[in-house]
């Protein structure tokens, strides 16, 4: 018998916070409970695709376009997690991030250790698609929920320069 499926998060973010960033990396933050390890690994996707769309001023859509080396065994995880994303290789269609989830914290002192491989790290690879907005990604809507998301999770106001670090 399958083990029951995790209720998807409200709204689906994954991510609780953008530590910090520059034009080659991001590194966001995430408190699972008891959650199925894809969770892990679309936390680390909208980090990769956020971070895209900041290095276009917003004007590119991003989405996840293929996971490479990314274990989906059925740990579950628990415990704030780092959610690491470095660019590998770019071009003007795609992004590809080498992603690593580790461990920063039990959710409580009483939690067990994260569940996430062997030495409780979680890592892989990712490649993010970049689209132009049009008519089918519409830029003002896009533009505006992400900006908005942005400022949210690094604690920026949406007109910040590109390429300049968040927090730290």
């Amino acid at each position: 018998m399958a083990a029951p499926l995790a209720p998807i998060p409200e709204p689906f973010c994954l991510l609780d916070a953008v530590r910090c960033w520059d034009k080659e990396r991001i590194e966001a933050e995430r408190s699972f409970q008891d959650a199925p390890v894809w969770q892990a690994l679309e936390a680390a996707a909208q980090a990769c695709a956020l971070h895209q769309r900041v290095l276009a001023d917003f004007r590119l859509h991003a989405f996840l376009l293929s996971v490479q080396r990314f274990p989906l065994e059925p740990a579950r995880l628990v415990g704030r997690f780092a959610v690491h994303g470095r660019v590998l290789g770019q071009s003007g269609r795609s992004a590809l991030y080498g992603i690593r989830l580790a461990p920063l914290a039990p959710l409580d002192a009483g939690a067990p250790e994260a569940a996430a491989g062997p030495q409780g790290c979680l890592e892989g690879q990712i490649a993010i698609g970049l689209a132009p907005c049009g008519e089918r990604f519409r830029q003002g809507l896009l533009e505006a929920h992400f900006r908005e998301r942005w400022r949210r999770l690094a604690g920026q106001k949406g007109g910040q320069e590109r390429g300049q670090g968040g927090r730290g």
